[in-house]
């Protein structure tokens, strides 16, 4: 059995529970560009709508949690880890949901349909950079237990593993984007050119999301390499 770090008795509360429920809360809204684009591809409006305001209300549960971090992190040594690589965690995962604002803010301004001949592509290249977002929160769901082990043993090794896999599934969404791009270039002739480069704007964003949750990974590889 690994042995529990004794730094953890310190805190009433570990800071990685906020980061654990800060994961959660951006993961939701990322999550939320499936039902995003099925709206989209409905041309419901009202449902864009609807779709806009839970996700900038995730953001604001979201930027609580961040404030409530900042105010309470423990600025002395017995932090079991770099305060600004832990800082810079909640960054990248505030990343991933700023990419998808990116996407809503666009789409419920600029009335945008998804065409028939790009829904199967576009659902694939989505769903491959969500399934980064579900990775990132399982992987920051093992922290507290990262921390108890001393950042060491079967449990850092796992969590190594886990990180080594969202980078293949992030190298992989990004081959899948720069693919959709070129398709979608190669087809500009089906929609109007300033649609071409707003549809062009989300295929980025979007790649945003997978890009944002890999440097999460990252810097989690910091702490156990520290």
């Amino acid at each position: 059995m690994e042995n529990a770090n004794p730094l953890m008795s310190i805190f009433r509360t570990s800071p990685f529970e906020v980061l654990i429920s800060h994961a959660s809360k951006v993961v939701q809204c990322a999550n939320s560009l499936t039902a995003l684009f099925a709206a989209m591809k409905a041309d419901d409006s009202a449902a864009i709508v609807r779709i806009k305001d839970d996700m900038f209300r995730m953001v604001s549960e979201a930027e609580a949690l961040r404030v409530n971090l900042h105010a309470n992190l423990p600025k002395s040594l017995f932090l079991p880890v770099n305060r600004n690589v832990l800082l810079e965690t909640m960054s990248f995962q505030d990343g991933i949901a700023s990419a998808a604002l990116e996407i809503v803010g666009l789409v419920s301004q600029r009335k945008m349909v998804v065409p028939d001949w790009m829904d199967e592509k576009l659902t694939v290249f989505v769903t491959s950079c969500l399934d980064t977002c579900e990775q990132v929160e399982a992987l920051v769901r093992e922290m507290n237990n990262l921390v108890e082990a001393g950042f060491k043993g079967r449990t850092a090794e796992r969590v190594q593993e886990m990180i080594r896999v969202l980078g293949e599934m992030e190298s992989e969404s990004d081959r899948q984007g720069d693919a959709m791009a070129r398709w979608l270039f190669e087809n500009e002739e089906k929609m109007d050119p300033v649609s071409v480069m707003f549809w062009y704007q989300v295929i980025r964003w979007a790649g945003k999301v997978a890009d944002r949750a890999e440097g999460v990974g990252q810097h989690i590889s910091l702490m156990i390499a520290k």
